[in-house]
C-alpha cells in the first residue's frame, strides 16, 4: 500500500485531524481531496517531514519509526496513535512503500556508521569446512580399537579432527562431517574416509562459489531455521557497502531475529563491534556473498603475509578457496587470531594433485603483500619442475 492508497481510506474527520497536527491549516470548506493533497505534499517533502513529524515524535516513537523504515519492525501499539496522528500508517508490518523509499536514504545516517572492521579471530562455518576437507585428506582417521563402541569411536574421530583444525566447537564439527556424509564425500562420521577424490576435486574447482550457497542453506535446514533469516535480509538492504555498520538498536524491539542471532554469530555470518557506547552489527564476508551474490572485497585484498621462514599468515575472512590452494601445500599451525600455515618441505608432495604448484603461486602472487625471494624462487622452481 502506498501513501495515496492509505489516505484514500481515511474519512474527512481523520484527515482534518492529521492536517491540524501537521500545521497545514483547515479551511472551513476544505474537502477530503484537499486534505489528502496537502498531507501527501507535506509527508513527501523530506525537510517538512523532519520538521513537522520526526522532530515532534517522542524518543521512543522515533526509534520505532526507524525500525519501520529499515526493517519490518514490530506492531507497537504504544506509538500507533502517535503515528496515526501524523498520517503515518503502521499496517501489516510496513510504512507506505513510497514513503519508506523516500525516508530511507535521508535517515540512514542515524543508524549506519562507517567504522574500522575489528580483526576477526573466528573462521566462518564454510572456512572450517574447507579446513576439514583438507584435514581429512592429509590426516587419515585413527584406526578403530577392538570392541570400541559407536559413541566412543565417534568421539575419538571428533577429538582427532578438532585438534587438526585447532577448534573446540564439537557441535559444528559434527555438522560439517554430517554435510560431507550427506553429500557422499565421506563414508560416515565414524569412518570419515574420502569416498571419491574426483568428486571433491570437482567440488573445489567447478562452480566453486555456488557451494557456499548450498552449504549454508543445508546448515540452516538442519537447525530448522528460516533461510535466509530476516535479519540478514534487513541488513543487506541497509548495509550498502562492506564498511557499513548498523546500530543494533534498530532491532531492539524486534524479537524475530533473536533465535537465529546466536547461530549466525557462531557460523561467522554476523559480527559485532562497539563504538562511542553503541553496539553495531555487520554482515561478514560470507554473509555479504550470500545476500548480494557478489564476491566481497576482503576476498580480493592482498592481506596474506609470507615469511622467510616459509610461514603464511591469513585473516580468517579471506577467500576460502584461496585458503584451499594454500592448504594443499601446507600444514595448519594456528587458528586463533590468524590462520597460520607452514609450507611443506619439499613443496612437491603427495597432496599436490588437488591444486598445482602454479595454483599456489598465483594465489600468493595475487593475495600476498610480498613473497620473500627465497620462497619465491622455490615456488617458481616447483612450477617449472611440474611442467
Amino acid at each position: 500500500m502506498n501513501l495515496t492508497e492509505h489516505l484514500k481510506i481515511l474519512d474527512v474527520v481523520s484527515l482534518r485531524t492529521i492536517a491540524i497536527n501537521l500545521n497545514l491549516g483547515t479551511p472551513p470548506d476544505a474537502t477530503a481531496h484537499y486534505y489528502r493533497h496537502k498531507i501527501k505534499e507535506a509527508l513527501t517533502n523530506i525537510d517538512t517531514f523532519r520538521k513537522k513529524v520526526f522532530h515532534r515524535l517522542s524518543d521512543g516513537a522515533k526509534q520505532e519509526l526507524l525500525q519501520w523504515i529499515f526493517c519490518s519492525g514490530t506492531r507497537n501499539f504504544q506509538y500507533e496513535k502517535e503515528f496515526f496522528g501524523f498520517g503515518l500508517t503502521v499496517q501489516e508490518g510496513s510504512l507506505p512503500k513510497d514513503l519508506r523509499d523516500m525516508l530511507s536514504p535521508s535517515f540512514r545516517h542515524l543508524v549506519v556508521e562507517q567504522l574500522q572492521t575489528p580483526k576477526s579471530g573466528k573462521c566462518s562455518a564454510f572456512m572450517q569446512l574447507i579446513l576439514l576437507i583438507h584435514a581429512l585428506h592429509r590426516y587419515p582417521p585413527p584406526k578403530p580399537k577392538k570392541k570400541e563402541s559407536t559413541n566412543s569411536r565417534k568421539k575419538r574421530i571428533l577429538d582427532h579432527y578438532s585438534k587438526k583444525l585447532l577448534v573446540d566447537d564439537i557441535n559444528l564439527l559434527t555438522n560439517l562431517l554430517n554435510y560431507l556424509d550427506t553429500n557422499g564425500f565421506i563414508n560416515s562420521i565414524r569412518e570419515p574416509n574420502i569416498t571419491s577424490e574426483s568428486n571433491l576435486l570437482l567440488w573445489l574447482h567447478q562452480k566453486k562459489h555456488k557451494w557456499i550457497f548450498h552449504f549454508y542453506k543445508w546448515l540452516f535446514q538442519t537447525q530448522r531455521l528460516e533461510y535466509p533469516p530476516k535479519v540478514l535480509t534487513w541488513l543487506s538492504d541497509i548495509q550498502v557497502s562492506e564498511q557499513d555498520w548498523v546500530r543494533t538498536t534498530l532491532f531492539q524491539n524486534n524479537n524475530e531475529h533473536l533465535p537465529v542471532r546466536d547461530w549466525l554469530t557462531k557460523w561467522g555470518l554476523l559480527r559485532f563491534t562497539r563504538y562511542d557506547e553503541n553496539e553495531y552489527i555487520q554482515l561478514t564476508p560470507d554473509a555479504w556473498f550470500l545476500m548480494n551474490n557478489e564476491v566481497p572485497r576482503s576476498w580480493k585484498e592482498q592481506s596474506v603475509l609470507v615469511s622467510a621462514a616459509r610461514e603464511i599468515f591469513s585473516p580468517h575472512s579471506h577467500d576460502p578457496f584461496v585458503i584451499a590452494s594454500i592448504l594443499t601445500f601446507s600444514e595448519l599451525k594456528a587458528n586463533e587470531y590468524l590462520l597460520v600455515f607452514e609450507l611443506d618441505d619439499p613443496l612437491n608432495n603427495k597432496h599436490s594433485h588437488w591444486y598445482s604448484p602454479k595454483d599456489l603461486y598465483e594465489a600468493l602472487k595475487t593475495r600476498a603483500r610480498r613473497i620473500p625471494s627465497a620462497v619465491d624462487f622455490e615456488l617458481i622452481n616447483c612450477c617449472v619442475d611440474k611442467h
